[in-house]
């Protein structure tokens, strides 16, 4: 029987490749940018310099209607290797939250097309008293509404579910709870996305306070805390970038086969062939 969970799967794999392989080329472009500019044999060592302006709106016949606060981003070669550093961070984090965006929407599409096939585990979710048949849509809408904080909503029915999923969710070759990992990307997420990924107070009394989940451990392990700006913020190395990644996407085919599984599906996924470029 076809499995009708591979499409979801792939079309995951698809997307995610695209934003890790343009980070990767940004990780070199920026690298290539800057022994460039270290190699250039000239006195003026200046590269680049930027200054805040805005206009009041309020003034409607000015002499002159242009501020700018006393604030210069200035970058000359002195700079440039450390400030190398922090632009591909940049780029790091906005692929690591845009690629959670991705998992966060092949969650909703693989447990929604699962339960559309298989309508008696909506009384095993405590959704309905009795088996129902529901169009996809209203399917979609279940499901998102039942997401919860860091999408624990989505990972507590697949459990429910999927025995191997149990099995398996602490027990396995990364000898790590995916969930909890995931969870931990869950709020790096929330500190890229809306605190400019500043790490705050809060945060960091998570990851003490839940020690016997091991959560300062798990983010220890994939992530850094850097001085950036004069802030704490969120750092990701270009080898932890690739661990996060890989990571995430062992989670997708977890879940894939945890379902799979359950619906008697073919577990075979296609494999990339080597070719001439």
């Amino acid at each position: 029987m076809e499995n009708y969970l591979l499409p979801i799967l792939l079309s995951y794999y698809k997307e995610i490749m695209f934003l890790t392989g343009r980070a990767h080329v940004m990780d070199t472009v920026i690298d290539n940018y800057k022994e460039q500019m270290i190699n250039i044999n000239d006195e003026y060592p200046f590269i680049s310099a930027s200054i805040s302006s805005y206009r009041d709106i309020t003034q409607f016949f000015p002499n002159e209607n242009l501020y700018s606060p006393d604030f210069l981003y200035h970058l000359s070669k002195k700079e440039l290797i450390q400030e190398s550093i922090y632009l591909k961070n940049n780029q790091r984090v906005f692929t690591i939250s845009q690629s959670y965006e991705v998992m966060e929407s092949f969650l909703v599409n693989i447990l929604t097309e699962y339960l559309s096939k298989n309508p008696d585990e909506f009384v095993t979710l405590g959704f309905f008293s009795e088996p129902v048949i529901l169009p996809k849509v209203d399917i979609r809408k279940l499901v998102d509404k039942s997401k919860e904080i860091n999408n624990s909503g989505i990972i507590k029915r697949i459990r429910k579910i999927s025995k191997n999923f149990q099995a398996h969710e602490n027990n396995n070759i990364l000898k790590l709870n995916v969930s909890h990992w995931f969870e931990i990307v869950s709020m790096v997420r929330h500190l890229i996305v809306h605190n400019r990924k500043i790490v705050t107070d809060k945060f960091r009394e998570f990851l003490e306070k839940n020690n016997a989940n091991k959560y300062e451990e798990i983010f220890n392990n994939y992530f850094e805390i850097e001085t950036i700006d004069d802030v704490s913020s969120i750092f990701i190395n270009r080898n932890k970038i690739s661990d996060i990644i890989i990571t995430l996407n062992c989670f997708a085919h977890f879940i894939f086969k945890s379902l799979s599984i359950e619906a008697n599906l073919s577990l075979e996924v296609p494999q990339y062939a080597s070719r001439h470029l």
